[in-house]
């Protein structure tokens, strides 16, 4: 099989059917499955599933077990040579998917890849980054970034002069959309489950090029990713601390 794709969910209804639509209208051109990973979800996401996505193998878990374990779960089902993550809030535009396995095809060194992330109105999204370093964590978390939006540490970090528009290595990649090569998560290992949530994206590629492989950020495949960070919304938030949690142990 060319293509696997998995959406870990968790109280994601409306997202998810949007997600699994656009992948209906939009689906790859090999042969692929579509195996969603739902965490215990309250807001009907399973039934939902079951009843008009016959297309999708669900695994529903009885409590939360985290978006790592998750992604593990799925890859361990899965049989593509090629693993593409989705978040349920990512819409697949047409032909995105297909660029991308064409890319990673002629990329044999390449273990990760990510498409080019628009908001609904069409702008960029900092999708791909350089590695941190205590200045960017430093504006990145405290109000000095929205003082100092140009800094050169947080520009650096969020590639803010990088024009988006030709494929390049990269540091990382956010994790709402991701192709990743089977034989090279064999190689590396799979996501680390100490993260519940955030920074298992960012640990994996560190984990990547240190075994030699490329991440690439893909610009030629766009997708839309119509939610912000949940993190960034309240510093007293429970994804905030998870955030934050899972920085410490980054």
């Amino acid at each position: 099989m060319d293509l696997s794709i998995v959406i870990v969910t968790h109280n994601s209804l409306s997202p998810v059917e949007k997600c699994l639509h656009s992948l209906e209208e939009n689906p790859p051109s090999g042969e692929y499955e579509v195996i969603v990973v739902d965490n215990a979800s309250s807001d009907g996401t399973t039934g939902l599933i079951r009843g008009s996505f016959p297309f999708v193998r669900l695994i529903a878990n009885e409590d939360n077990r985290g978006y790592s374990k998750g992604v593990n779960q799925a890859f361990l089902a899965s049989s593509g040579r090629y693993f593409l993550i989705l978040n349920p809030d990512i819409i697949v535009r047409k032909d995105s998917i297909d660029t991308l396995v064409r890319f990673m095809d002629d990329k044999p060194e390449a273990g990760i890849a990510g498409s080019k992330l628009v908001f609904p109105d069409g702008s960029v999204q900092d999708s791909c980054r350089a590695f941190y370093t205590i200045r960017a964590l430093f504006l990145r978390r405290t109000f000095f970034g929205k003082i100092f939006p140009r800094a050169k540490a947080l520009r650096e970090h969020l590639m803010s002069d990088y024009d988006h528009v030709d494929a390049r290595q990269v540091d990382w990649i956010i994790g709402a959309c991701m192709i990743v090569r089977r034989e090279a998560a064999g190689e590396v290992g799979l996501m680390d489950e100490r993260f519940f949530l955030y920074f298992e994206d960012t640990d994996w590629c560190y984990r990547m090029k240190q075994h030699g492989r490329e991440v690439w950020y893909v610009p030629g495949s766009v997708m839309v990713h119509t939610y912000e960070r949940s993190s960034a919304k309240s510093m007293l938030s429970r994804p905030f601390l998870l955030h934050l949690l899972s920085l410490l142990r980054y």
